[in-house]
């Protein structure tokens, strides 16, 4: 198998109230890229990359 193709967005949701609870932080936006693989004999795939809250 052989990658072919790489695509990604940005994908910004905002929560309501008082934001998302995490182990290091609350967080109100979550930042995270979407990515989208796709190889050469037509499969694809998709995940996510997020960072950590500030």
């Amino acid at each position: 198998m052989r990658i072919t193709k790489i695509d990604d967005t940005e994908f910004i949701s905002n929560f309501v109230g008082d934001g998302y609870a995490m182990t290091y932080g609350r967080q109100v936006k979550l930042y995270h890229r979407l990515v989208r693989l796709a190889d050469e004999d037509g499969n694809s795939g998709v995940g996510e990359i997020a960072r950590p809250a500030v």
